[in-house]
């Protein structure tokens, strides 16, 4: 009976343990995911500017 009711409670334990550990390796993507979409926001890689029609005449392949 002794040994049946360990198991349980290791059970409970490994249980908590693991729903814990998701939890908190969810809340660190996220953390992440937000991090680099700001870094990407504040430093674009492109320069976006309008041109008129003769600008693109002018323009050669």
């Amino acid at each position: 009976m002794k040994k049946r009711k360990c198991k349980q409670y290791f059970k409970l334990v490994m249980l908590l343990f693991g729903v814990s550990f998701v939890l908190s390796s969810c809340q660190k993507d996220d953390d992440f995911t937000r991090s680099s979409q700001t870094e990407n926001s504040l430093n674009p890689k492109f320069k976006i500017s309008k041109i008129n029609k003769e600008r693109i005449e002018d323009n050669e392949l």
